[in-house]
């Protein structure tokens, strides 16, 4: 079986993380190292750290790992498409912008132990338009800042998101998905091979489905009026200014575990 560049590129990018990081996750188990234990004399799961790549932090505890990726807030107002992209891509409809590459957050999810599947999708077949939600592992989206009075705060995603049609209904409390990006042949302008496409895109996490993001919404949600009209807006008065720090924290989605 052939294996071509986009594929070759992601298992490069993980070998980097496991081989070049396993010492230090191994290095940084506890402060003695030792661990605690329980009742039962076995020692607990002591969480591990690792940084595989600049603003990429990985902390694995099992079922508990999360990734926390360094972003800053790039919209105060107005309607949104996306809640992360890249540098000079979204910024005008996105919540945060992260400068890691989304091939990198990839690759940290699948470290932390996330399984992709596929990004959301629109169909058109026999004149109508249809959906294929995304697949892969369910994720919540968090976000840790500094608010006005100086005190952090940590809560889901959706307190950055309001209903901007007047219906005043709050965010579907729902999961997000680990689709994984898509990787597709190079432009004839790009020479031979594959590319990670969200890496050229910016699309890290939708909230409309792109079909080409790493993180989606669970339903597929549209970018076109004509198909669905616009609902969900930044909410202004919970965002903290643009240009300010925040951390995303992805970590795995527990049905019935509050998210406020």
């Amino acid at each position: 079986m052939t294996m071509h560049f986009g594929a070759l590129f992601l298992v490069a990018v993980v070998s980097v993380v496991l081989s070049g990081c396993a010492r230090q996750a191994n290095s940084t188990v506890s402060a003695s190292g030792s661990g605690a234990r329980s009742s039962t004399g076995q020692l607990d799961e002591v969480p591990r750290v690792v940084q595989p790549f600049e603003g990429v932090t990985v902390h694995l505890q099992g079922d508990a790992s999360r990734v926390e990726i360094a972003a800053k807030t790039c919209l105060d107002e107005g309607w949104l498409e996306q809640i992360a992209c890249g540098p000079k891509t979204r910024e005008h409809e996105s919540l945060v912008v992260i400068s890691a590459k989304p091939s990198q957050i990839h690759a940290a999810l699948l470290w932390a132990g996330f399984e992709p599947g596929a990004p959301g999708k629109w169909t058109y077949e026999n004149n109508t338009i249809g959906t294929i939600d995304p697949k892969g592992e369910l994720l919540e989206v968090l976000v840790r800042y500094r608010q006005r009075d100086a005190h952090t705060a940590e809560h889901s995603i959706r307190r950055w998101i309001r209903d901007g049609s007047g219906g005043g209904q709050p965010f579907p409390d729902e999961p997000w998905v680990f689709g994984g990006s898509i990787i597709a042949p190079n432009t004839a302008s790009m020479g031979p091979g594959e590319h990670y496409v969200a890496d050229f895109t910016g699309s890290i996490i939708g909230l409309v489905t792109f079909g080409d993001e790493i993180i989606g919404f669970s339903r597929v949600l549209s970018d076109q009026a004509d198909v669905q009209a616009p609902v969900w807006e930044v909410d202004s008065a919970n965002v903290p200014p643009v240009g300010s720090d925040a951390t995303l924290i992805l970590k795995r989605y527990q049905k019935n575990q509050s998210r406020e």
